[in-house]
């Protein structure tokens, strides 16, 4: 990594839960944005390109016989000093396949399915 390259990530991870599994037992929906600060500064990057920034609203995915259950925005940076100015050089979203794995509760084992969509960004500091 050269010295004026930083990369930030944003990640909206989803959680889905089963359908079959009865309303009494299904936990609340569970919504949480960590990334606050990391999208603002994002917002006051130089981006000549229009390279798109995380949306306000999250894009959920659709996942057959699920519902959505917890959705998480998070946020992971290397290199970056949040004090300087920055250049948005490169972008690209990644998506995870689903994964999928049983949780086990005293009702049962609960199927459940994780999902990401990542942000990744390439910055270059602005001298």
């Amino acid at each position: 990594m050269a010295l004026d390259e930083a990369y930030l990530l944003i990640e909206d991870r989803f959680g889905f839960i089963s359908e079959k599994v009865p309303k009494i037992f299904k936990p609340q929906l569970v919504v949480k944005n960590l990334s606050k600060r990391e999208v603002e500064f994002l917002k006051g990057c130089k981006n000549p390109k229009g390279f798109p920034l995380p949306p306000s609203e999250p894009e959920v995915p659709q996942a057959k016989n699920y519902t959505l259950n917890v959705f998480f925005r998070l946020a992971y940076s290397k290199g970056v000093d949040f004090s300087k100015s920055y250049l948005i050089e490169e972008f690209e979203i990644i998506e995870t396949k689903p994964v999928e794995f049983e949780m086990k509760f005293l009702a049962g084992r609960v199927p459940f399915i994780d999902i990401s969509r990542i942000y990744w960004y390439k910055l270059k500091t602005i001298r």
